[in-house]
């Protein structure tokens, strides 16, 4: 059976601002893109406790 690797990303936005800005959110998908990581599901305004509120990127890629 396959196996995966998972990362998170939090796009936080412009306070006031709740929403999603289209070139952060294509930075991330390249940037970790290059290292093989796809996009799994993006949750949109998530509240991190102990962290910022925004939008919840999880990616994930073949695992070794």
């Amino acid at each position: 059976m396959p196996s995966f690797e998972y990362k998170t990303d939090v796009l936080t936005s412009i306070v006031g601002e709740e929403k999603l800005r289209l070139g952060d959110l294509e930075n991330s998908l390249n940037d970790h893109g290059k290292d093989g990581w796809e996009l799994a599901t993006l949750v949109p305004n998530v509240n991190i406790q102990r962290g910022k509120d925004g939008d919840l990127l999880i990616y994930k890629r073949a695992g070794s």
